[in-house]
């Protein structure tokens, strides 16, 4: 069995301000395939050079039984002309789509995208391997039954429900998939319980060598060797503009201390990893399991950042976090309108806000980070956006994000707009980015502002706080190599020389 795993080019790719991560979704699955026997390859077009000529010949080099494809809902349309160029190439190649777009929504994914002939909605290494080891059996299968009939003996074949090649999904929990008779959606799959059981993602597979980006504001692979870890999945938080739940459903699972320690380890020696960004959405809301990880991270000299909520920190817990190698902090904060915040759902308030930036200025964090959505919710005004500006100067944060609200399927933001028709009928996924864009018409609308308004707020907010002069002084204070320097340039320069649409 041979697999192919793909990630579609990013739409903001070559923006140095935009962060870039390897793919450890794929290297995931990657793991999960190998372990039952799979000659796996993964191509990751977010950093390789890509043409449609260079894939088919990749294609027809390697012969993949199964190629998966990621996608992001920007990503979507590159990757269903991916999985098209697949069918092209190899015609009796079983395509599969994944990630968070096809997992809202499945069924549309295969309507809009014929190159696809499953999508799998869910986490998806335990649907994956099923469908895998289906396509393995039910082909092997299909070539007995027509050896059988090649020697007189008439044998049917096993039910055709992708088409005529004999491959039975019918079973399989988490996917959507075609039939002779149309596209048919089984069962969810429910979440995995025991994250420990799951291998550890298959990095080897990566072409390392082309990682050079930020893995997160202030961290790049240019004078840091990291590595990305997920130590939980799912968030207990419902906010409105967030997609995790499609993923990973409601509440939150954590891998045990032990399991991450026995990674951490693991990228040290193979690696010579001196640097994680942890990728968990709220990484200290179990202290006590924090507080394991923590001595690992420090018996191992490795620094760290995370990201967490302003009400899952105090004083003390952050500075026992830098005590034991953390460089950096994120909160999302959303908004600076305590109206915003209580329409999103975010559960926090302003007192909150400001009492975790100052205990992480107090307990010696280098880079704290605030995160920040205008137009989080439909109905947000200029007065709202004001309330951000002023909390913004209030705080002080080090590294600032603002990112623009955009209403991904499967949030509760995506059906709030759909039900005030503020989204087109068939939009253009490739505009769905929080950062960028290239039209001056965006799919969506909020009640108050386009989109395009939207953004140029966010530039001019982004500019005024990279180009002050006191951000500028304390950056060139703090850089401690010529390396981190010219990262730090790079990324001015490219904020700077990009456009608001």
């Amino acid at each position: 069995m041979r697999v192919v795993l793909i990630r579609p080019r990013m739409i903001t790719t070559g923006v140095e301000f935009v962060s870039s991560q390897t793919p450890l979704n794929l290297c995931y699955l990657a793991a999960v395939a190998r372990q039952d026997g799979a000659q796996v390859q993964i191509w990751d077009y977010d950093v390789e050079r890509f043409s449609q000529e260079a894939l088919r010949s990749r294609l027809l080099e390697f012969r993949p039984d199964v190629v998966g494809i990621t996608l992001m809902t920007p990503t979507a349309p590159r990757g269903g002309r991916l999985a098209r160029v697949a069918k092209q190439a190899l015609p009796d190649v079983l395509t599969v789509a994944g990630g968070p777009h096809p997992s809202a929504l499945p069924e549309q994914t295969l309507e809009e995208f014929p190159g696809f002939d499953i999508a799998v909605f869910g986490e998806g290494e335990l649907t994956f391997r099923e469908i895998v080891e289906i396509y393995h059996r039910d082909t092997e299968s299909t070539e007995k039954n027509k050896n059988r009939k090649t020697k007189g003996i008439n044998s049917p074949c096993p039910p055709c429900l992708c088409g005529r090649n004999g491959w039975d999904f019918s079973g399989v929990r988490g996917i959507a998939y075609r039939t002779e008779s149309g596209v048919v959606r089984n069962e969810p799959r429910p979440a995995i319980e025991n994250l420990d059981l799951l291998p550890f993602p298959a990095r080897d597979l990566l072409r390392r060598r082309l990682y050079r980006k930020q893995s997160y504001r202030g961290f790049s692979r240019a004078f840091l060797n990291i590595a990305e870890v997920s130590t939980s999945r799912g968030c207990p938080n419902a906010c409105i503009f967030c997609a995790i739940r499609v993923t990973h459903g409601r509440g939150a699972r954590f891998r045990s201390a032990e399991n991450v320690t026995a990674e951490l380890d693991h990228l040290v020696r193979e690696y010579g990893t001196n640097h994680v960004v942890f990728l968990d959405d709220t990484f200290t809301l179990k202290p006590a399991r924090l507080r394991e990880i923590m001595r690992a991270l420090k018996e191992l000299s490795l620094t760290w950042n995370c990201t967490t909520r302003v009400d899952a920190v105090d004083e003390d817990l952050l500075r026992a976090m830098v005590a034991h190698g953390c460089r950096g902090v994120a909160f999302g904060v959303e908004s600076g309108s305590p109206r915003i915040l209580e329409l999103i759902g975010k559960g926090i308030n302003l007192d909150q806000v400001r009492a975790a930036f100052r205990a992480a200025r107090r307990a010696g964090v280098a880079n704290i980070e605030a995160d920040f959505i205008l137009g989080v919710h439909p109905s947000e005004r200029e007065h709202d956006i004001e309330a951000t500006q002023e909390l913004i100067a209030w705080i002080r944060p080090t590294t600032l994000f603002v990112a623009v609200g955009v209403p991904y399927p499967g949030t509760p933001l995506w059906e709030i707009m759909q039900d005030d028709g503020l989204i087109e009928p068939r939009p253009d996924w490739e505009e769905f980015l929080m950062y960028g864009g290239t039209r001056q018409s965006a799919p969506w609308r909020m009640r108050h502002f386009a989109v395009h308004e939207l953004r140029r707020k966010q530039h001019k907010m982004l500019k005024k706080f990279y180009f002050s002069p006191g951000y500028v002084l304390r950056t060139v204070r703090n850089t401690t190599s010529i390396r981190e320097f010219l990262y730090y340039l790079k990324s001015g320069l490219s904020l700077l020389m990009s456009k608001a649409r």
